[in-house]
């Protein structure tokens, strides 16, 4: 309610003792801006901090069809819903929960206006940390120490910010998880005499987060299905060859784009910062073995074989190593 924001804003300039009156308070608020660098913050412990609690389910399914021998098919559906999760609240949280407050006037505040601690005028004039809280008169944690000068010398800007921990949060996931693996013999497709050639292996994951919704201070929000993952839809596929003592494999990582603010509608991921964004990209490994005898098999893994780039528009690889290569000895006693 901009309306109710506005009137409380203008009761906490005079609270602070910006102004003497409500009409001094909004001629001030009238070419105000509020300033979210260089105060000083903390953190700590919250007394009535409660458990978290959580309701999960999940169903799924394994296939393997008889008329096609040595095929597995899965599938797994999961619904996690996650409620009063315990999360800091910055001032993004306690800002709009302070201030859009119906009892502001009434002196009822919420307990977020506690970790808001607006600068005061000593008798200098200079802008300090009070020793209490000047909105709701609650005494500061000792982290900030009364008297300091503020960080921010002009008026009703922070001088200091606490991150509570609160249960605040809440989240809704749902996600399916999908694989396929199948084994055969060289020899079964191509006669007998390609019995040396060994055998074939495929298999395949993927795994769709469908929905990830959060709930942050009561208010639902329908964000980016690909939240707190590279893409909406990973998927891992794997060739593995083994032939008498030597056994190799390829696997290929396909992460669809996305961008790393869960809070971005999809159709505004072409319009976000570069360092925001997370370009499609496929990454390729490769590894090898050969048994030297019934004890000692010798290894070699060569990972992200194309030097592929999670990031392109920054020339970044997939890690911090890039192409990876490993060689190993394995003893069997």
């Amino acid at each position: 309610n901009p309306a109710q924001r506005r009137a409380n804003c203008i009761d906490a300039v005079r609270l602070t003792g910006v102004a003497p009156d409500n009409a001094a308070a909004e001629a001030f608020l009238s070419t105000f801006t509020q300033a979210f660098n260089g105060q000083p913050a903390s953190t700590g412990g919250t007394p009535n901090l409660q458990n978290e609690i959580a309701d999960n389910w999940s169903v799924g399914t394994t296939i393997r069809p008889r008329f096609i021998p040595n095929l597995t098919l899965s599938g797994d559906f999961y619904s996690i819903n996650i409620r009063g999760e315990i999360t800091l609240a910055g001032p993004g949280v306690s800002l709009p929960s302070c201030f859009d407050s119906s009892n502001f006037a009434a002196g009822q505040f919420s307990s977020f206006c506690d970790s808001l601690v607006f600068g005061v005028r000593n008798a200098s004039g200079q802008n300090v940390i009070p020793a209490t809280n000047p909105l709701t008169g609650a005494p500061l944690p000792p982290a900030a120490v009364a008297g300091q000068p503020a960080t921010r010398t002009e008026d009703f800007q922070f001088a200091f910010v606490f991150f509570p921990n609160a249960n605040l949060a809440s989240r809704e996931i749902r996600s399916v998880n999908a694989t396929v693996n199948y084994k055969f013999d060289i020899s079964d497709l191509f006669g007998a005499r390609t019995a040396p050639l060994g055998s074939i292996n495929l298999s395949g994951i993927a795994y769709w987060t469908r929905r990830f919704d959060i709930f942050a201070d009561g208010t639902p929000q329908t964000l980016n299905p690909a939240a707190g993952e590279i893409s909406t839809l990973e998927t891992r596929f794997t060739i593995s060859h083994r032939a008498g003592k030597f056994g190799q494999y390829l696997q290929w990582f396909r992460n669809n784009g996305t961008v790393g603010n869960v809070l971005t509608n999809p159709n505004d991921f072409d319009e976000q910062s570069p360092i925001f964004a997370f370009p499609a990209n496929n990454t390729f490994n490769y590894g090898a073995t050969y048994d030297l005898n019934d004890n000692l098999t010798l290894g070699f893994v060569a990972n992200n074989v194309t030097r592929a780039s999670q990031f392109p528009q920054f020339a970044v690889v997939n890690d911090t190593i890039g192409r990876a290569f490993s060689f190993s000895i394995n003893g069997r006693f």
